[in-house]
């Protein structure tokens, strides 16, 4: 069994299920997809999907410096404005 998250843009909060690999090969998938997730200031977010041509815009070697979501940010001060 396997266990399938789904997340929907008509959906606020993600759904799962549980389905057998057997009826999951009927799925038609696309690859080489990046997934971002955009967080804007007013506190909401939205996912969106690029293509590996998100490279172009930011390398690989490039992204491996940017700051991971564990932990505190680069730079950051709490309680200072």
């Amino acid at each position: 069994m396997v266990n399938v998250v789904v997340r929907h843009p008509e959906h606020e909060e993600a759904r799962q299920f549980d389905a057998s690999q057997e009826e999951l090969k009927a799925l038609k998938t696309v690859g080489n997809l990046v997934s971002l997730e955009l967080r804007f200031a007013n506190g909401t977010s939205q996912d969106v999907f690029a293509t590996v041509e998100f490279a172009k815009l930011v390398p690989a070697e490039k992204l491996t410096t940017f700051d991971q979501l564990r932990g505190r940010r680069k730079g950051y001060r709490p309680n200072v404005d």
